[in-house]
């Protein structure tokens, strides 16, 4: 093999297996996607995968946007930021400003955005400190950090006692203690505990937080803000970056920060802002039309419609006892099964009933918690969702029985509590 590196070799196997099976890496088969179905091996399913968390990904303002941008300036502009950018950054920004109420940047996506900010707010004499769950593109914008001698540790998620033992030692030492997580945690739905971040924000003035909201922008917050901000207020030693993916529909990143000076550093510091393309012009359009949505009363409409979905498949799970790791108010839904096995044969079972959802296993979450990750969009009826749960619940009942697995086991490996009902 080209890389005897286990974990490589192992998730090798397992991208292999799932593309073969149809379980992942798949390519759809529809000339046309419309509402939440799609098309994989000549079998129309209920897309149960989607971050478009809003739906406004088939919203018809946003594709004649993207046409208009097009039309005017081309589909690409060709230039590095660094010397010359579309006419359509200069409304974006201002918009996105508007939603913010911060100085902030406007990345070619997410990714690229962590690459730019974090070695260039991070030196030898600060600590990273990364939660165990914080999203593996921050996780590789702090390797490159680690690579010039920046000291990183990790911590169990949401383990703040373990987070204020680790400032307190650590300060003995160094400046600035950074703790990187994110707003929404893409795999289990929670939310991080924000407000007792923002208590130790308080208590520690050595302390900085990043936090990456992708997954909790647009369906969340005044304006579409996100969950960060609709719990706590901008702090002036955060930084936050969040998707013009995901649920805001069109393409890109953003990086948001407390002032105009420490923008300005990144901006002219951050290696793929000038070493990178720019966001095409049709996603410029696309994002512009998003962000005039998110400045309207309508962006409360869709929240509000999202809630509703959000509601209805937590109250679904837990009148059919699903082992939900966490219950949140957010579109992110995971279900516990720990044996990869039986998450496989799941995911194939729905497909077989008519619904597609996605599969998380090692490295994406520890290796004994495997899981079945869904989601919801504006794009799902309330029936959608109460079928959807019905079958997924005799999917996993039946995918348990021909493994010879049971819900106490799952319950075990993810030190969760048994319900007191009965669940099989």
């Amino acid at each position: 093999m080209h890389n005897t590196s286990r974990l490589l070799e192992d998730l090798h196997k397992e991208a292999t297996y799932c593309a073969q099976n149809s379980i992942g890496y798949i390519i759809l088969e529809d000339e046309v996607l419309k509402g939440n179905e799609i098309t994989i091996n000549g079998k129309v399913v209920k897309n149960f995968g989607s971050c478009s968390y809003l739906g406004l990904d088939l919203d018809s303002r946003m594709k004649e946007a993207a046409i208009d941008a097009t039309r005017r300036y081309g589909p690409a502009f060709s230039s590095s930021r660094a010397f010359l950018s579309s006419p359509l950054y200069r409304e974006l920004q201002y918009l996105l400003e508007r939603i913010f109420q911060k100085p902030l940047i406007i990345t070619p996506t997410t990714t690229l955005g962590h690459i730019a900010a974090i070695p260039s707010l991070l030196d030898v004499q600060d600590v990273a400190i990364l939660d165990h769950q914080v999203h593996a593109s921050v996780q590789n914008a702090v390797r490159i950090a680690k690579s010039g001698g920046v000291h990183v540790e990790m911590i169990r998620h949401n383990n703040l006692e373990n987070l204020e033992w680790r400032i307190k030692k650590l300060s003995k030492d160094y400046r600035n203690i950074w703790y990187f997580l994110d707003g929404v945690y893409s795999m289990f739905g929670d939310i991080a505990p924000l407000n007792a971040l923002l208590e130790l924000l308080e208590k520690y003035d050595n302390l900085h937080l990043y936090i990456d909201d992708a997954h909790g922008m647009s369906w969340c917050g005044r304006n579409g803000c996100g969950v960060v901000l609709d719990r706590i207020a901008f702090h002036d030693r955060m930084v936050l970056a969040t998707s013009l993916g995901k649920s805001f529909a069109a393409y890109g990143g953003c990086l948001v920060f407390p002032n105009r000076e420490l923008r300005d550093y990144v901006n002219n510091t951050g290696s793929t802002m000038f070493f990178s393309g720019p966001v095409p012009n049709p996603s410029l359009g696309a994002a512009i039309q998003s962000a005039k949505i998110h400045l309207s009363d309508e962006i409360g409409q869709l929240q509000a419609q999202l809630q509703e979905r959000v509601k209805k498949a937590n109250d679904c799970c837990r009148q059919l006892c699903l082992p939900l790791v966490e219950f949140e108010d957010t579109p992110i839904f995971f279900v516990a099964v720990s044996k990869p096995q039986v998450g496989y044969k799941v995911v194939q079972k729905m497909h077989d009933r008519g619904f597609y959802l996605n599969i998380a296993t090692y490295p994406s979450v520890p290796i004994r918690n495997t899981g079945l990750r869904f989601t919801l969009t504006n794009h799902h009826s309330l029936k959608d969702v109460e079928e959807f749960t019905f079958n997924l619940k005799e999917s996993l009942d039946e995918a348990l029985k021909e493994e010879g697995f049971s819900y106490q086991e799952i319950f075990e490996a993810f030190k969760m509590k048994l319900p007191s009902v009965a669940i099989v």
